[in-house]
């Protein structure tokens, strides 16, 4: 039986794809004059991958480790910077989504590529901090990040819940893959953002939703008969 359920944050808690995406679009078009335009095939990475498949897609190449840090470090600036000027938004049906989980008995853990400091502001401003005892950041994998399976591992171990006793719910290829590969059944999240949604059923999602409003204690049952 199922008892706990995992979540992806940008996308999934907080809509701020766009905020992630124009800092890396605007860092990498100062320091190589990228146009990453609408590219969002690294969605659920950490940020330091998320750099090396972009410069891998635009033959960049000689971009050492320090190279990356600069760029990370530059980019976690500019997304403080526009989190701070535009808010943070939750992602629609967010709220009542937690309300009707959590009384219904679920345990609840995050799972994001977002450095630690990002996501717990993220929590303490939209107010869901009694919801989330776990919290699982680019920091406690590092090295293996999504689509690897060891974020998604360690959020059901903090749990004390095993594999099969918990559900995903992540809006990016590489998470859907991460928690699959983890041994969790995954709620794929249709966003803006993937021009494909088939995507996440190829990366392993059991079910694809269109919102936050379709994921019930129902649907959750629907995932253990699947």
């Amino acid at each position: 039986m199922i008892h706990a359920g995992i979540f992806d944050k940008d996308g999934v808690i907080e809509d701020g794809e766009w905020t992630h995406f124009n800092a890396f679009s605007l860092t990498l078009n100062n320091a190589y004059g990228i146009s990453i335009k609408g590219d969002f095939g690294y969605l659920g990475l950490p940020p330091s991958d998320a750099y090396r498949y972009f410069l891998e897609r635009h033959s960049i190449t000689g971009v050492g480790d320090d190279d990356i840090d600069r760029l990370v470090k530059e980019w976690s600036t500019i997304v403080k910077e526009m989190a701070a000027s535009e808010g943070i938004r939750p992602v629609s049906g967010l709220h009542d989504m937690l309300g009707r989980l959590k009384k219904a008995g679920f345990n609840l853990g995050m799972v994001t590529s977002a450095p630690r400091e990002e996501s717990r502001t993220c929590i303490n401003t939209l107010g869901i901090g009694d919801y989330f005892p776990v919290v699982i950041a680019m920091e406690d994998t590092p090295g293996r990040g999504k689509p690897d399976p060891a974020p998604y591992a360690m959020a059901v171990h903090r749990l004390g819940m095993r594999p099969e006793e918990c559900f995903a719910v992540d809006d990016a290829s590489n998470g859907v893959k991460s928690a699959t590969d983890a041994g969790v059944r995954c709620i794929g999240l249709k966003t803006p953002y993937l021009d494909d949604p088939k995507k996440l059923g190829e990366a392993g999602a059991v079910v694809v939703v269109s919102s936050l409003r379709e994921i019930t204690p129902d649907i959750i049952r629907d995932l253990e008969r699947a």
